[in-house]
């Protein structure tokens, strides 16, 4: 079986999201449902400072994504002024099951700006890297980080910066470390939730 890294297109849409949902059941974005999850990883394609990256294996499909933004506030800004009726929208069904879990996410995200600290100047963020249970395991993961990496180190970026659980999440955390990415801040959310910003920094 082949594999190619390469920039995203429109209809590749429909297999991210349903990378997403392998990779990431149960999690909060999923809960919200396929229409908003293909809103969502779109506005990565149609922002100037969005990149979309996926694996396409053949025949398999698209085996995995990445997804990222040089301008982490003013993307965020900008995807609440285009789509965020729409997002809202496509969230309803999920409502009714989560309503509370729903309602408090969503009063957040209309202040959300990447969480990029003044420290990181000229850092792209790692929105999110998503790889299909069935695909794990042979490099997928690996080789989307790196080509991420590689894009952003040739636009000039100081080097990239994510968002993670700190606690439960050994896997992700161990193959973030592997791939040169250190500690840069930690804290705890309003609900508990205990979070990590990794960084890895380009030299020279």
């Amino acid at each position: 079986m082949s594999s190619e890294v390469r920039g995203a297109r429109t209809e590749d849409l429909d297999g991210v999201v349903e990378a997403h949902g392998s990779a990431f059941p149960g999690y909060f974005l999923t809960i919200l449902g396929p229409r908003f999850l293909r809103i969502f990883y779109g506005s990565f394609l149609e922002d100037d400072t969005g990149t979309l990256m996926v694996c396409e294996q053949t025949p398999a499909g698209i085996a995995g994504f990445i997804a990222g933004t040089s301008g982490p506030a003013e993307f965020f800004a900008r995807l609440r002024r285009r789509s965020g009726l729409g997002l809202a929208i496509a969230a309803l069904p999920a409502v009714p099951s989560h309503p509370w879990r729903i309602a408090k996410r969503f009063l957040a995200a209309t202040k959300y700006a990447g969480e990029r600290p003044a420290g990181l100047p000229g850092y792209w963020l790692l929105s999110s890297l998503g790889v299909r249970t069935d695909a794990t395991g042979c490099g997928t993961g690996g080789a989307l980080l790196e080509q991420f990496c590689d894009h952003a180190r040739q636009a000039d970026a100081r080097g990239v910066y994510l968002v993670t659980d700190e606690t439960e999440n050994e896997a992700a955390l161990r193959f973030y470390r592997r791939r040169k990415f250190v500690e840069h801040a930690a804290w705890m959310r309003r609900d508990g939730r205990r979070l990590l910003m990794l960084k890895r920094s380009f030299d020279g």
